[in-house]
């Protein structure tokens, strides 16, 4: 496989001034700064367009103003700059952010960043403050894309006036790209291709672009990662900065948006669990798995990111309408999600005394400015169109976990998945299966974990054909499978479950099980050298490698 990199830059600001050495970026006189030689000198942003900001008494930032329409938080009317960079010369970059260390009573901060590209010098734009603390890394921005640039100017307001402990400007080069193709982790059931307008019976996984696939690093070894118990909500997200960007750029920019996470802001991994571009491409984010509720790093707040999936649109949403591709790719993702924990696209859940819509946006959680206004006015209609969706789902798994109740199964803890003739679902409690021709059943307790051990229904056991039940011997329950049996024994003061299986259970069941001279199980089938056997409290079971199995009596 080809090894796909994203080159960081780091630049060391302090308070008025760049700590780091880099050459100047000098502007021609009246036009748009060209690609020019690197004098070694600082350019005086004099020379420059200046972030409203920089009048202080004349007016507040956009970026103030923008804190003060979105949060309660009281944004003062004249935040001092108290860092900059001049305009500078450095290594090819496409994306940006800041970061800094934490700093006690720093307050609002507002970072403006203006760089250069083929086309000359672009406005300066605000680079949102990301208030996640949940992985306990640096302090700092999202990271923007910004498009192929070769230099840039930074200025950084604080309401308290003081300068941010540490900062860095954080520069990324990502690269290039093939197209590539979507790559799914379960193939289409029973080739129900559904479009988004469309109601399935069963909601498929759309095509995702994995993490292999768009060259994912490892991340960091802080989580394992950590999952929630269940999904209650999904959270809308834009990762802001230019929209101007190819289908084929796509998968760099999300490594450029996990190498700034893991390696600018030391976090575990990429903070989205879903990244979906303006092509209606949809990329796998952190590790650990798009069926269960991987927690992230992107609401601000432990509970969201434990049991809502993040979900950002790649582009800036305050500036841009969400296009067609991207509603379809967002219906879809998000009704599967949804649709297969078995959970409602309207309606509403709570975190820590807070009330959230199960589709709702970041600055529902955070006071923040995402996902932007177009972003946050598209959420009504995205409810509706993913209610719409997943009208029709149905499993026969669904409506027999809504017959025994939430009190006995749980919360599911992992999408439905499957195809057209075998289905399961892992909940809290028990783990539900179902098979064509052979029903419904659910596997809990002890016997979940002795199935389990054996390869659940990819293993030796095969698929449950009936439910738990007692047997004559008041000592022992059993519960059959397609091509073997776990028994759930009392033995003294503890219980235990054995799974018998195969030649070996065939001729145990023949010979009365419990109530026969052989007894209770002392082990499950076990292999040695060309056998396998099985002992019970009355003699042993063998099976010979091509022979039938004996029984010897003690």
């Amino acid at each position: 496989m080809r090894h796909l990199s994203v080159a960081l830059t780091t630049l060391v600001l302090a308070g008025g001034g760049l700590v780091a050495p880099a050459a100047a970026a000098t502007p021609a006189t009246g036009a748009a700064p060209a690609r020019a030689a690197s004098s070694g000198q600082d350019v005086s942003l004099e020379r420059f367009e200046r972030p409203k900001h920089r009048a202080v008494e004349a007016s507040r930032s956009r970026g103030e103003r923008r804190l003060a329409r979105t949060t309660a938080r009281t944004a003062v009317p004249s935040a001092p700059v108290v860092s900059e960079i001049a305009p500078r010369t450095v290594p090819s970059f496409s994306m940006v952010g800041a970061t800094w260390s934490p700093t006690p009573g720093l307050g609002d901060v507002v970072v403006q960043v203006r760089t250069r590209t083929a086309d000359g010098w672009g406005a300066w734009q605000e680079i949102p403050q990301d208030e996640e603390t949940v992985e306990a890394g640096r302090p700092g921005t999202e990271p923007m894309y910004v498009g192929e640039s070769d230099a840039v100017a930074l200025q950084v307001a604080s309401s308290s006036g003081s300068v941010p402990r540490g900062l860095r400007l954080e520069t990324l080069d990502l690269g290039s790209d093939g197209a590539g193709s979507a790559t799914s982790a379960s193939a289409p059931v029973n080739s129900l291709a559904q479009a988004a307008d469309a109601s399935p019976t069963f909601t498929p996984k759309p095509a995702v672009i994995s993490r292999s696939s768009w060259g994912a690093s490892a991340g960091g070894s802080c989580d394992s990662p950590r999952v929630g118990m269940t999904t209650f909500g999904v959270t809308l997200h834009h990762t802001a900065g230019s929209n101007s960007y190819t289908k084929a750029q796509s998968r760099s920019i999300v490594r450029g948006i996990q190498s700034y996470h893991v390696k600018s802001r030391d976090w575990c991994d990429i903070g989205y669990n879903v990244l979906v571009d303006k092509y209606g491409q949809i990329f796998e984010g952190r590790k650990g798995g798009l069926d269960r509720t991987v927690r992230g790093a992107h609401a601000g707040n432990a509970k969201v990111n434990t049991y809502s999936m993040g979900v950002s649109m790649m582009g800036n949403y305050d500036t841009a309408n969400v296009g067609t591709a991207t509603r379809s790719a967002l219906v879809k993702v998000i009704g599967w999600r949804l649709g297969t924990f078995y959970r409602g696209a309207k309606g509403t859940w709570s975190a820590d005394g807070k009330k959230y819509q199960v589709i709702h946006g970041h600055r529902d959680v955070l006071g923040t400015a995402c996902p932007g206004r177009n972003g946050y006015a598209y959420l009504p209609t995205l409810r509706n169109s993913v209610a719409s969706y997943i009208a029709d789902y149905d499993s026969e798994i669904k409506r027999y976990a809504a017959k025994l109740g939430r009190d006995l199964t749980g919360y599911p803890y992992a999408s439905e998945y499957g195809n057209a003739t075998q289905r399961k679902t892992f909940f809290q409690a028990m783990e539900l299966y179902w098979k064509q021709g052979v029903g419904v059943f659910w596997v809990g307790g002890l016997v979940r974990g002795e199935y389990n051990h054996l390869g659940a229904h990819a293993g030796v056991m095969g698929f449950p054909t009936a439910l738990h039940v007692r047997t004559a011997d008041p000592a022992v329950s059993v519960q059959r499978f397609e091509r073997g049996s776990v028994y759930r024994v009392v033995r003294g003061s503890g219980t235990i479950a054995l799974g018998i299986h195969g030649g070996i259970e065939d001729l145990y069941r023949e010979l009365g099980e419990s109530e026969g001279r052989l007894g209770a199980p002392e082990t499950r089938v076990y292999r040695k050298p060309g056998l396998s056997r099985a002992r019970f409290d009355g003699g042993i079971i063998t099976q010979r490698d091509g022979s039938p199995a004996e029984v010897a009596y003690r």
